[in-house]
């Protein structure tokens, strides 16, 4: 009977970069993927360049098309908007991507390492048997069974894996439709929009990333309603805009957003990325993120078969060292965003003349939401309503 050291499931960061770097140690493994396209999901694209460094690939011109110099935060009232610079305390360097090709590069580098990849070979069911684990996948309607020491579940927001051994019941969604639109009229198309508001996107918000030559992803998060609905409200309420638009594309898809799960590993078995709620809750921001649990897991993976040593003990370091770089800032996030969406349009368009850029970026990728918290101390009704719960 062939048994692998190691199976990866999913070819999305998470996935791509586990498998290289169980690769990368000399560790067999098998990446198995259900669609024969990489980069299917629906994405705004958006990558730091932070982000693309942790992903250990060259920042080139075959993937990325556009680079970001900043971004605009309006409020419902649209009467103003903050601005976030990549100088300052947070100085960044951001991008927009061509997701499907920049998961190609990262398949192609994984394959160089020596990763064994099948593309179109859907995971139907994974079981354990005799301190192994039983892999069944589906491909050209033949199903086959593999056999592995480890499984690393880089399945995304619907993982099969995270369903049947994890504890999945309390994980939340929001909901997310984006088109990608051509000859939209953006002034500065080197800077982000983001629109809040209960009218525009219910406890979400809608994005304007452009991608360059008048094409932009435009799209759109809510937790109530269609969101297609508000994103095709939005779109016709700014005819400035869009008046001359055309679809190019368009898509759908939930985005995992109540953080992290408090378990993610069990013995011969991990789960990475939006499968393990590996997302910033507040933005849905989840590629960074994901690249750096795959990185993390994979090494981890490969220590454990070398050593023989198969148990959720030894896998548990991989949770660890995840939480050392981002564990934190998840938690703030999602304390953040639960305050945030109790919040009225008349509280969001206030705190639009007192935030600054640097204030937003600490807020919704749970940096220093203390600093923030200490400023609104100097505005009673937000005071009450934000600043006492952010430090509590």
């Amino acid at each position: 009977m062939k048994v692998y050291d190691s199976i990866v499931v999913g070819a999305g960061p998470a996935g791509l970069l586990a498998a290289r770097k169980l690769a990368e140690n000399n560790v067999e493994v098998l990446l198995l993927e259900k669609d024969f396209e990489l980069g299917k999901k629906p994405c705004a694209e958006a990558i730091s360049e932070r982000g693309l460094i942790d992903a250990e690939i060259p920042i080139e011109s075959s993937f990325i098309v556009n680079e970001i110099f900043g971004a605009k935060v309006y409020p419902p009232n649209e009467e103003r908007f903050v601005e976030i610079s990549r100088s300052g305390e947070h100085s960044w360097k951001g991008y927009i991507i061509d997701k499907p090709k920049f998961l190609k590069k990262l398949l192609d580098i994984a394959v160089s390492k020596g990763v064994e990849a099948k593309l179109g070979s859907k995971v139907i069911d994974v079981k354990r048997e005799n301190k192994f684990m039983k892999v069944f996948v589906k491909k050209n309607e033949k199903i086959e069974s593999l056999t592995a020491k480890i499984v690393l579940g880089c399945d995304g927001y619907a993982s099969l894996i995270t369903k049947k051994f994890f504890n999945s019941t309390k994980i939340e969604y929001i909901s997310c439709f984006q088109y990608t639109l051509s000859k939209c009229n953006i002034e500065d198309e080197h800077t982000l929009m983001f629109y809040l508001g209960s009218l525009i996107a219910p406890l979400g918000y809608l994005w304007i990333f452009p991608k360059g030559n008048g094409v932009a992803n435009v799209g759109v998060g809510v937790r109530k309603g269609s969101p297609k609905f508000y994103l095709d409200n939005f779109i016709q309420k700014h005819s400035s805009i869009f008046k001359d638009s055309k679809i190019l594309s368009f898509g759908g898809a939930p985005v995992i957003i109540s953080g992290q799960l408090p378990k993610i590993t069990d013995d011969n078995l991990m789960i990475c990325g939006e499968a393990a709620g590996q997302v910033i809750p507040f933005t849905g921001a989840g590629i960074h993120t994901s690249i750096v649990a795959g990185k993390i897991a994979g090494a981890v993976a490969a220590e454990a078969i070398k050593n023989n040593e198969l148990t959720e003990k030894a896998l548990i370091t991989y949770k660890r060292r995840f939480d050392e770089i981002f564990g934190k800032n998840i938690e703030k996030s999602l304390k953040a965003m639960r305050i945030f969406e109790k919040l009225s349009d008349e509280d969001l368009n206030k705190l639009a003349e007192i935030l600054s850029g640097e204030d937003i970026i600490d807020l919704a990728n749970g940096l220093n939401i203390e600093k923030v918290a200490k400023k609104l101390f100097s505005h009673p009704i937000l005071a009450v309503k934000i600043a006492k719960a952010l430090l509590t």
